[in-house]
């Protein structure tokens, strides 16, 4: 008895229809970012990211071998290798309804 509850109960939920809205955005668009990993070459100096982007908001580093600094802004981080930019990543932005 108990298993042919089941088995209706699991037939009616697969007959219903099933809809679900899909939303897709590319990772470069996650967020309004001024600064994008085009803007400066890698290995800009952190004086031309400074003079372009102004202070970051905290420094860390540098850490490991070779010494790998991290400039963290409100909406991006950015790395450097010694007194090399590595990468510019965009924060993730959590989605507000």
């Amino acid at each position: 008895m108990q298993k042919a509850i089941i088995a209706a109960f699991t037939t009616v939920l697969l007959a219903l229809p099933a809809a679900a809205e899909v939303i897709k955005t590319p990772v470069g668009d996650q967020g309004a970012n001024p600064l994008k990993a085009t803007d400066l070459p890698r290995g800009s100096s952190p004086q031309q990211v400074e003079a372009a982007y102004g202070k970051p908001a905290h420094i860390a580093g540098p850490v490991g071998q070779p010494p790998i600094t991290r400039w963290e802004y409100k909406d991006y981080t950015v790395y450097f290798e010694r007194n090399q930019l590595l990468h510019v990543v965009t924060r993730h932005m959590p989605y507000v309804d």
